[in-house]
């Protein structure tokens, strides 16, 4: 015969104890900020190495905004950039400093160059190169 007693579910009763649940959430949730503080700066280094790269420049070197030139170039000539009709806004460094610019003129001087371009929908294109003797 089975005893019936025996048998018996037994029901717990869980006590919900605040400073418990408190601490476990305070060491979640600063778990949880360092994780999202750290590919945070991941991001940010990435995004400014996305920014430093130009999505106009071929595997080549080729920008699609201008022609003429070359992104990473060393050249022992002039040059002679051209931009496309859709560039709405062209800067040209010079060692650092900003220089006049203007698409088809001939550039001699010795010196690192940047070129950045701009379409009309704010993609920007950016150009190194160097003009050696």
């Amino acid at each position: 015969m089975v005893d019936k007693k025996a048998c018996k579910v037994r029901k717990r009763k869980y006590k919900f104890n605040g400073a418990v649940f408190a601490t476990r959430l305070v060491v979640l949730l600063l778990v949880l900020g360092i994780a999202f503080t750290i590919y945070s700066k991941m991001n940010e280094k990435e995004l400014g190495e996305i920014v430093e790269s130009s999505a106009y420049i071929d595997a080549n070197g080729i920008s699609s905004m201008a022609s003429g030139v070359q992104n990473g170039a060393v050249y022992t000539s002039a040059v002679t950039p051209k931009v496309t009709k859709n560039v709405v806004k062209a800067t040209l460094t010079k060692d650092g400093e900003e220089i006049k610019f203007k698409s088809g003129k001939k550039i001699s001087d010795m010196g690192s160059y940047i070129l950045t371009l701009e379409d009309s929908m704010g993609n920007i294109d950016t150009i190194y190169f160097d003009i050696e003797n």
